[in-house]
């Protein structure tokens, strides 16, 4: 008898905890139903140094009717898998004129997942990497060479992310893409398109041209080649353009 009169005032408490954060949430606007949101962070990754966080990182959802008009005034929960959000996690937080709802993310130690939800209606989850410097540079290396010889070809296109220092980078999202485009460029495809940097500061692709637009452009004819760069998630740090030029030949 003793300890269930102990342990009755425990459970007591509990239950009367979980019905006032019960009470809390379905006091909250939120949005209706059709509705939805979208979730970002700037910047797009965290930085470690020492194993935590060392900027803070702004994470931002947008909430929007069912035809796509930002909605103000809805009350938008975030939660992380890592860090301490401001305001708490869990609080909400109102949407302003734009639809617009933030909280800080701060004191993370590894790369977090962030969750938002507004009722019923929730954000895809956010995840964010976790670098080991400051992104200063994106250098592009293409093997065996930057010359088209043949239509056919495939090259190997390395991407390196460094820091001011020139040191190695791991754990940024480096995206593939194309330069210049039109009548005397060729297109072509990236196998991925996008990667994360290792210990080493470099993500891998393979580029193939498409052998079509190739053979239109540059079979007995004239062209530039290809041109391709590389590029964080957030667009921020954007490599010098790497033109792979037609020898003619094809």
């Amino acid at each position: 008898m003793t300890t269930i009169s102990r342990r009755l005032p425990l459970r007591v408490a509990a239950v009367l905890a979980a019905s006032l954060i019960v009470a809390c949430e379905s006091s909250d606007v939120i949005a209706p139903d059709g509705s939805t949101m979208t979730l970002s962070a700037t910047p797009a990754q965290i930085v470690l140094s020492g194993g935590i966080q060392t900027a803070p990182v702004t994470i931002l959802a947008t909430v929007f009717n069912q035809i796509g008009v930002p909605l103000p005034g809805q009350d938008v929960r975030f939660t992380t898998s890592s860090g301490v959000l401001d305001p708490p996690g869990g609080t909400p937080v109102r949407t302003d004129d734009f639809g617009n709802a933030t909280t800080i993310l701060t004191q993370a130690t590894t790369g977090p997942q962030i969750n938002a939800r507004s009722g019923k209606v929730t954000a895809t989850p956010l995840t964010l990497n976790a670098a080991s410097g400051i992104l200063s540079s994106i250098v592009l290396n293409v093997t065996p060479d930057v010359t088209i010889d043949a239509c056919s070809d495939t090259f190997t296109v390395t991407a390196t992310a460094a820091d001011p220092d020139g040191d190695p980078i791991r754990g940024v999202t480096i995206v593939f893409d194309f330069g210049q485009t039109g009548a005397t460029f060729v297109i072509g495809s990236f196998n991925p398109t996008q990667g994360i940097s290792d210990i080493t500061g470099k993500v891998t692709t393979t580029l193939d041209l498409n052998d079509n637009d190739c053979t239109t452009k540059c079979g007995g004819k004239s062209c530039d080649g290809i041109e391709i760069k590389a590029q964080d998630q957030s667009g921020t740090v954007i490599s010098p353009v790497v033109l792979i030029q037609d020898t003619g030949s094809n």
